[in-house]
Protein backbone atom coordinates (compact mmCIF):
# COMPACT_ATOMS: atom_id res chain seq x y z
CA UNK A 1 0.00 0.00 0.00
CA UNK A 2 1.61 3.36 -0.81
CA UNK A 3 1.51 5.61 2.04
CA UNK A 4 -0.27 9.37 1.21
CA UNK A 5 2.76 11.13 2.07
CA UNK A 6 4.88 9.34 0.25
CA UNK A 7 6.65 11.02 -3.54
CA UNK A 8 6.88 8.65 -6.53
CA UNK A 9 10.37 9.29 -7.84
CA UNK A 10 9.51 6.51 -10.27
CA UNK A 11 6.48 4.75 -12.03
CA UNK A 12 5.53 2.19 -14.75
CA UNK A 13 6.51 -1.18 -15.23
CA UNK A 14 10.24 -3.30 -16.15
CA UNK A 15 10.40 -5.65 -18.47
CA UNK A 16 12.57 -8.54 -17.56
CA UNK A 17 12.18 -11.55 -15.13
CA UNK A 18 11.63 -11.08 -11.37
CA UNK A 19 12.25 -13.58 -8.57
CA UNK A 20 8.15 -14.48 -8.37
CA UNK A 21 7.63 -15.31 -12.40
CA UNK A 22 6.55 -12.24 -13.90
CA UNK A 23 7.22 -10.92 -16.72
CA UNK A 24 7.11 -7.04 -17.29
CA UNK A 25 7.49 -4.21 -20.02
CA UNK A 26 8.80 -0.50 -19.32
CA UNK A 27 9.06 2.37 -21.82
CA UNK A 28 11.21 4.31 -19.64
CA UNK A 29 14.36 3.45 -21.56
CA UNK A 30 15.83 1.11 -18.90
CA UNK A 31 15.54 -2.50 -19.97
CA UNK A 32 16.69 -6.16 -17.70
CA UNK A 33 16.24 -4.70 -14.64
CA UNK A 34 14.51 -7.00 -12.40
CA UNK A 35 11.32 -6.16 -10.40
CA UNK A 36 9.74 -7.12 -7.43
CA UNK A 37 6.05 -6.10 -7.78
CA UNK A 38 3.91 -6.06 -11.00
CA UNK A 39 2.23 -2.19 -10.13
CA UNK A 40 3.87 1.05 -10.21
CA UNK A 41 5.20 3.24 -8.36
CA UNK A 42 8.66 1.20 -8.66
CA UNK A 43 10.32 3.76 -6.08
CA UNK A 44 8.96 6.04 -3.87
CA UNK A 45 10.62 8.57 -1.01
CA UNK A 46 9.16 8.66 2.01
CA UNK A 47 9.99 10.61 5.45
CA UNK A 48 10.96 8.37 8.46
CA UNK A 49 11.75 9.72 11.86
CA UNK A 50 13.81 12.72 11.25
CA UNK A 51 15.19 11.27 8.36
CA UNK A 52 13.94 10.13 4.76
CA UNK A 53 14.25 6.42 2.38
CA UNK A 54 13.58 5.60 -0.71
CA UNK A 55 11.91 2.32 -1.43
CA UNK A 56 12.51 0.60 -4.95
CA UNK A 57 11.23 -2.68 -6.48
CA UNK A 58 14.46 -2.89 -8.51
CA UNK A 59 17.18 -5.59 -8.08
CA UNK A 60 19.84 -6.15 -7.87
CA UNK A 61 21.69 -2.86 -8.88
CA UNK A 62 24.61 -3.74 -10.84
CA UNK A 63 27.56 -1.21 -10.59
CA UNK A 64 29.19 -2.46 -13.65
CA UNK A 65 26.16 -1.78 -16.09
CA UNK A 66 25.60 1.90 -16.82
CA UNK A 67 21.56 1.60 -17.53
CA UNK A 68 21.30 0.52 -13.41
CA UNK A 69 23.97 3.29 -12.61
CA UNK A 70 21.90 6.30 -14.83
CA UNK A 71 18.57 4.62 -13.29
CA UNK A 72 19.68 5.00 -9.65
CA UNK A 73 21.63 8.64 -10.53
CA UNK A 74 18.26 9.59 -11.70
CA UNK A 75 15.80 8.48 -8.67
CA UNK A 76 18.39 10.55 -6.46
CA UNK A 77 18.50 13.55 -8.31
CA UNK A 78 14.21 13.21 -8.12
CA UNK A 79 14.73 12.91 -4.13
CA UNK A 80 16.58 16.01 -3.93
CA UNK A 81 20.19 14.96 -3.59
CA UNK A 82 22.93 17.19 -5.11
CA UNK A 83 25.00 14.03 -6.86
CA UNK A 84 29.13 14.63 -6.87
CA UNK A 85 30.60 14.17 -10.44
CA UNK A 86 32.48 10.63 -10.02
CA UNK A 87 32.91 10.09 -13.74
CA UNK A 88 36.02 11.17 -13.70
CA UNK A 89 38.06 14.25 -16.10
CA UNK A 90 38.92 13.83 -19.31
CA UNK A 91 42.87 13.82 -19.99
CA UNK A 92 42.96 13.78 -23.30
CA UNK A 93 41.09 14.30 -26.33
CA UNK A 94 41.88 13.25 -29.86
CA UNK A 95 41.68 16.05 -32.40
CA UNK A 96 41.13 14.26 -36.32
CA UNK A 97 41.59 15.93 -39.43
CA UNK A 98 39.33 16.47 -41.59
CA UNK A 99 38.31 17.67 -45.21
CA UNK A 100 36.36 20.56 -45.21
CA UNK A 101 32.90 20.94 -43.66
CA UNK A 102 29.48 21.69 -44.71
CA UNK A 103 28.26 24.90 -42.62
CA UNK A 104 25.32 24.60 -42.49
CA UNK A 105 24.07 24.28 -38.69
CA UNK A 106 24.11 20.67 -39.10
CA UNK A 107 26.14 18.27 -37.17
CA UNK A 108 25.89 15.37 -39.91
CA UNK A 109 29.33 15.96 -41.23
CA UNK A 110 31.35 15.66 -37.50
CA UNK A 111 29.30 13.03 -36.41
CA UNK A 112 29.75 10.44 -39.21
CA UNK A 113 30.13 7.24 -38.19
CA UNK A 114 31.56 5.35 -41.23
CA UNK A 115 35.20 4.59 -41.03
CA UNK A 116 35.70 3.46 -44.52
CA UNK A 117 36.76 6.65 -46.72
CA UNK A 118 35.20 5.17 -49.89
CA UNK A 119 31.54 5.44 -48.24
CA UNK A 120 32.43 8.72 -46.61
CA UNK A 121 35.44 11.30 -46.18
CA UNK A 122 34.20 12.67 -43.07
CA UNK A 123 34.90 12.02 -39.01
CA UNK A 124 33.24 11.61 -36.52
CA UNK A 125 35.02 13.91 -34.09
CA UNK A 126 35.18 13.04 -30.04
CA UNK A 127 32.52 14.69 -27.91
CA UNK A 128 33.18 16.74 -25.58
CA UNK A 129 30.22 16.22 -23.18
CA UNK A 130 29.51 19.24 -20.49
CA UNK A 131 26.29 18.14 -18.30
CA UNK A 132 24.98 19.48 -15.18
CA UNK A 133 27.75 17.86 -13.44
CA UNK A 134 30.18 20.12 -14.56
CA UNK A 135 28.70 23.23 -12.49
CA UNK A 136 30.96 25.58 -11.65
CA UNK A 137 27.77 28.63 -10.99
CA UNK A 138 24.67 29.50 -11.28
CA UNK A 139 21.83 26.89 -10.84
CA UNK A 140 20.93 23.98 -13.70
CA UNK A 141 19.14 21.49 -12.45
CA UNK A 142 19.49 18.92 -14.92
CA UNK A 143 20.70 18.04 -18.36
CA UNK A 144 17.64 19.34 -20.13
CA UNK A 145 18.14 22.84 -18.26
CA UNK A 146 21.70 23.07 -19.58
CA UNK A 147 24.07 20.95 -21.29
CA UNK A 148 26.33 20.68 -24.40
CA UNK A 149 27.96 18.39 -26.90
CA UNK A 150 31.29 19.89 -28.11
CA UNK A 151 33.40 18.79 -31.35
CA UNK A 152 37.04 19.77 -32.56
CA UNK A 153 38.27 18.72 -35.54
CA UNK A 154 40.98 20.25 -37.83
CA UNK A 155 43.15 20.52 -41.35
CA UNK A 156 46.58 22.38 -42.24
CA UNK A 157 44.53 25.66 -42.46
CA UNK A 158 41.98 26.13 -39.78
CA UNK A 159 40.91 24.77 -36.08
CA UNK A 160 37.25 23.88 -36.31
CA UNK A 161 34.79 24.09 -33.52
CA UNK A 162 31.32 22.44 -33.74
CA UNK A 163 28.53 21.43 -31.15
CA UNK A 164 24.80 21.70 -29.70
CA UNK A 165 23.56 23.20 -26.68
CA UNK A 166 20.53 22.17 -25.13
CA UNK A 167 18.88 25.15 -22.61
CA UNK A 168 15.80 26.12 -20.98
CA UNK A 169 16.55 29.54 -21.46
CA UNK A 170 19.54 31.34 -23.77
CA UNK A 171 22.35 29.10 -25.22
CA UNK A 172 24.92 31.80 -24.14
CA UNK A 173 28.16 31.38 -25.19
CA UNK A 174 31.06 28.76 -25.61
CA UNK A 175 34.58 29.49 -24.61
CA UNK A 176 37.17 27.67 -25.32
CA UNK A 177 40.39 28.25 -23.72
CA UNK A 178 43.96 27.46 -25.75
CA UNK A 179 47.21 27.66 -23.30
CA UNK A 180 47.14 30.86 -23.19
CA UNK A 181 44.26 32.13 -26.05
CA UNK A 182 40.39 32.45 -25.21
CA UNK A 183 37.87 31.94 -27.85
CA UNK A 184 34.15 33.22 -27.17
CA UNK A 185 31.92 32.05 -29.36
CA UNK A 186 28.69 33.93 -28.43
CA UNK A 187 25.33 32.02 -29.81
CA UNK A 188 23.18 34.53 -29.53
CA UNK A 189 24.93 37.31 -31.71
CA UNK A 190 26.54 34.49 -33.70
CA UNK A 191 30.08 36.13 -33.09
CA UNK A 192 33.38 34.97 -32.71
CA UNK A 193 35.74 37.24 -30.34
CA UNK A 194 39.72 36.35 -29.69
CA UNK A 195 40.83 37.39 -26.62
CA UNK A 196 38.68 39.95 -26.18
CA UNK A 197 38.89 40.99 -30.14
CA UNK A 198 36.15 40.71 -32.45
CA UNK A 199 37.10 38.17 -34.80
CA UNK A 200 35.23 37.97 -38.50
CA UNK A 201 35.97 33.81 -39.19
CA UNK A 202 35.47 32.76 -42.87
CA UNK A 203 32.76 30.09 -41.86
CA UNK A 204 30.10 30.40 -39.11
CA UNK A 205 26.58 28.88 -38.69
CA UNK A 206 24.49 28.97 -35.62
CA UNK A 207 21.01 27.30 -35.99
CA UNK A 208 18.32 24.65 -34.29
CA UNK A 209 18.75 20.70 -34.78
CA UNK A 210 16.74 17.84 -32.95
CA UNK A 211 18.81 16.54 -29.86
CA UNK A 212 17.27 12.88 -31.47
CA UNK A 213 19.36 13.83 -35.13
CA UNK A 214 22.79 14.06 -33.05
CA UNK A 215 23.79 10.33 -32.10
CA UNK A 216 26.42 11.23 -29.19
CA UNK A 217 23.61 13.32 -27.52
CA UNK A 218 22.70 9.55 -25.78
CA UNK A 219 25.88 11.14 -23.48
CA UNK A 220 23.36 13.68 -22.13
CA UNK A 221 20.56 12.91 -19.73
CA UNK A 222 17.66 13.97 -21.55
CA UNK A 223 15.28 12.34 -19.24
CA UNK A 224 12.34 14.22 -17.33
CA UNK A 225 10.43 12.50 -14.64
CA UNK A 226 6.74 13.32 -14.29
CA UNK A 227 6.40 13.57 -10.50
CA UNK A 228 2.38 13.77 -10.21
CA UNK A 229 2.36 10.50 -12.08
CA UNK A 230 5.50 9.09 -11.43
CA UNK A 231 6.37 8.31 -15.05
CA UNK A 232 10.05 8.89 -16.73
CA UNK A 233 10.02 10.30 -20.45
CA UNK A 234 13.53 10.92 -22.19
CA UNK A 235 12.69 13.97 -24.28
CA UNK A 236 14.55 12.61 -27.85
CA UNK A 237 13.26 15.68 -30.01
CA UNK A 238 14.34 18.28 -27.45
CA UNK A 239 15.67 21.06 -29.70
CA UNK A 240 19.12 22.12 -29.22
CA UNK A 241 21.36 25.00 -30.78
CA UNK A 242 24.08 24.18 -33.40
CA UNK A 243 27.47 25.79 -33.68
CA UNK A 244 29.96 25.36 -36.53
CA UNK A 245 32.88 27.51 -36.66
CA UNK A 246 36.66 27.53 -38.72
CA UNK A 247 39.14 29.58 -37.08
CA UNK A 248 42.09 30.03 -38.89
CA UNK A 249 45.39 28.47 -37.95
CA UNK A 250 47.31 32.13 -38.30
CA UNK A 251 44.41 33.68 -35.97
CA UNK A 252 45.58 32.07 -32.89
CA UNK A 253 49.04 32.49 -34.27
CA UNK A 254 50.65 29.74 -35.39
CA UNK A 255 51.39 28.23 -38.90
CA UNK A 256 50.02 24.78 -38.79
CA UNK A 257 48.28 22.69 -36.23
CA UNK A 258 50.22 21.83 -33.16
CA UNK A 259 51.19 17.96 -32.17
CA UNK A 260 49.50 18.89 -28.67
CA UNK A 261 47.95 21.99 -26.64
CA UNK A 262 45.92 21.96 -23.19
CA UNK A 263 42.68 23.42 -22.63
CA UNK A 264 39.16 24.02 -20.97
CA UNK A 265 35.80 24.40 -22.19
CA UNK A 266 33.00 26.77 -20.51
CA UNK A 267 29.47 27.23 -21.57
CA UNK A 268 27.95 30.21 -19.73
CA UNK A 269 24.01 31.38 -19.66
CA UNK A 270 23.06 35.01 -19.70
CA UNK A 271 21.48 34.40 -15.83
CA UNK A 272 24.86 33.28 -14.43
CA UNK A 273 24.60 29.33 -15.32
CA UNK A 274 27.93 27.65 -16.04
CA UNK A 275 29.58 24.72 -16.65
CA UNK A 276 32.88 23.89 -17.10
CA UNK A 277 35.30 21.20 -17.97
CA UNK A 278 37.83 20.32 -16.33
CA UNK A 279 36.09 21.77 -13.44
CA UNK A 280 39.57 23.30 -12.40
CA UNK A 281 40.82 24.08 -16.18
CA UNK A 282 40.85 27.81 -15.57
CA UNK A 283 43.50 29.18 -12.92
CA UNK A 284 44.42 25.28 -12.00
CA UNK A 285 46.63 23.38 -12.96
CA UNK A 286 44.12 20.72 -14.61
CA UNK A 287 43.49 21.17 -18.20
CA UNK A 288 42.54 19.01 -20.94
CA UNK A 289 45.06 18.06 -23.68
CA UNK A 290 44.12 18.12 -27.18
CA UNK A 291 46.01 15.89 -29.42
CA UNK A 292 45.76 16.80 -33.36
CA UNK A 293 46.82 13.60 -35.43
CA UNK A 294 47.71 13.73 -39.14
CA UNK A 295 45.61 12.61 -41.44
CA UNK A 296 46.46 9.08 -43.24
Amino acid sequence: MMPDDALVLLGGHARGHSPFGNDWTVDIGFYGLETREACPPLAALRKVGAGEIIATAFEPWDATKETHRQLLATLLANAGLNLPNTAGELAVVQVKPTVPLLFDGRLDDWTNDMDDINLSEYSHADPIALTAADRTAGTVACDLDYSALVYLLHDQQCLYLGGMVISRGAAGQVELKLDDRTLALDLEAASLAIDGTTFKPAELAVSRQPASDVIDTRLLNLTVVHKRVGKAEVMRNTPGTTFEVAIPWTALGLLRPPAAIPASLRLCRPDGATLQKPLQGDGGTERIQLQFAART
